[in-house]
Order: C-alpha cells, then structure tokens, then sequence
C-alpha cells in the first residue's frame, strides 16, 4: 500500500527530473542532485495532500521546498540556480490539465476549458508564489547571516 502511495510516484518523479535534467545538457554529477528535488518536492507535494491541505497550497510548498532545496545546493555545488529549480519542480507542471485545457478550447468545449484552465493556472501561479517566496525568504537569510558574519568581524 504504501509502496503505490508513495515510493513509486516518488521515484518517478526523480527519474522524470533526471530525465529532464539529462534532455537540456545537466552535467552528469548533477543529475543526483536533480533527481533528489525532483524527489523531494513530489514527497512535499503528497505529503501535503495526505493531510487535506488545499492543492494550491500543496503546489507552492513543494515549489517552495524545491527552491529553497536549489539555492542551497547551488552554493554548495558552485552551479546556477536555475539548474536545479528547473528540474527540481518539473515533476510538478501540470502537464495533464494543460493538455485538456487547450483541447476544451480547440474543440469549443467551454466547461472543459474553464474548468481545466482555472485549475491550471492556480497551479501554476501557487508554484510561481511558491518559488517567489523561498527565494526571497533564502536572500533574506543571506543577507542576514552576511550581516552578522561581518559584524563579527569588526
């Protein structure tokens, strides 16, 4: 039960990051790395799900997870940011609802295309608000460890 649940969609989403990260030219040493945000923020995600918590809440505390998780490893690894909030949240797009959204609007279909639109873009926005606030929570943190770090130093 738990296997279904949980291991398998998470590992699918880290190989879907590595996969990602392998289709736009990550170095190889770093594909671990996106497999493990890719890992972590699907794990956020269900996590959130599994206790009720509303799904634009869930999507921007996994794309928060994930970017927070890539600004850190970036210092740590010496690599751009981007390169691991890219594949760290790909498992996340809601590629499925997307894809209904235009077809409701290819084939005239306005209940289709409201509904899957509106749920897309929800998402999408609660990913983006997500991202925007582990970023500026992290810059936030640097900018306040920097501080103090140089005030030690008079």
């Amino acid at each position: 039960m738990i296997m279904d649940e949980w291991i398998i969609p998470i590992l699918m989403a880290a190989i879907g990051s590595i996969s990602f990260g392998m289709f736009f030219g990550v170095i190889s040493k770093k594909l671990v790395f996106s497999a493990l945000g890719g890992a972590l923020t699907w794990g956020v995600y269900l996590v959130a799900m599994h206790f009720n918590v509303s799904e634009p809440i869930c999507y921007a505390l996994a794309a928060a997870s994930g970017t927070f998780f890539a600004e850190i490893l970036a210092r740590i690894v010496k690599t751009p940011v981007t390169v691991f909030i890219i594949t760290s949240i790909i498992p996340l797009v809601p590629g499925g609802a997307l894809y209904y959204t235009m077809l409701g609007l290819l084939q005239g279909n306005q209940e289709v295309f409201l509904t899957k639109g509106s749920y897309t873009l929800s998402a999408a926005g609660a990913m983006a608000l997500g991202m925007f606030a582990a970023t500026m929570l992290f810059k936030i943190i640097l900018g306040f460890l920097t501080f103090s770090k140089s005030k030690a130093c008079d």
